[in-house]
């Protein structure tokens, strides 16, 4: 039977300490790259079109993008993290629960956080981490 998320269950954790910044959490979500391999040119003379072989892979890279729900004028955790700081970003999309999904961002940067204030809406903070690494995918366990 597959399982449905809701983010009545999401928890983020992020930094050294692993602070809990989802409360009012609204979405994460991963972007995971590599890019497209370089075209190595290996035509010769009497080719009669050119010849490429793949080269080497680009480098992973991975971006999430958090939003959750501002109270008090940006004084949730999430909203306190100061720019440019580096830590370990852990997202449990069902809760964190024994057996559960984890996913787990190391070197996580957060490089930019968006507060739009609008007229007669709920204030939506969303953040942005990259990482020059891969998403590690596991399970959450509490022994």
């Amino acid at each position: 039977m597959a399982l449905h998320y809701d983010s009545r269950a999401l928890v983020v954790e992020f930094g050294v300490g692993s602070t809990d910044i989802s409360a009012y959490a609204r979405s994460i979500t991963f972007s995971e790259s590599a890019g497209e391999p370089d075209a190595l040119d290996t035509t010769h003379k009497d080719d009669t079109e050119k010849q490429q072989i793949e080269g080497l892979p680009n480098a992973q890279s991975t971006s999430a993008v958090f939003t959750a729900v501002d109270i008090y004028d940006s004084m949730t955790a999430f909203g306190t993290v100061a720019l440019n700081v580096t830590g370990t970003l852990v997202a449990y999309p069902r809760g964190k629960v024994h057996g559960s999904p984890m996913l787990t961002l190391q070197n996580a940067r957060l490089h930019e956080r968006e507060t739009p204030y609008q007229f007669d809406a709920v204030t939506v903070l969303s953040g942005t981490f990259n990482a020059k690494n891969s998403l590690t995918r596991g399970t959450y366990s509490s022994v």
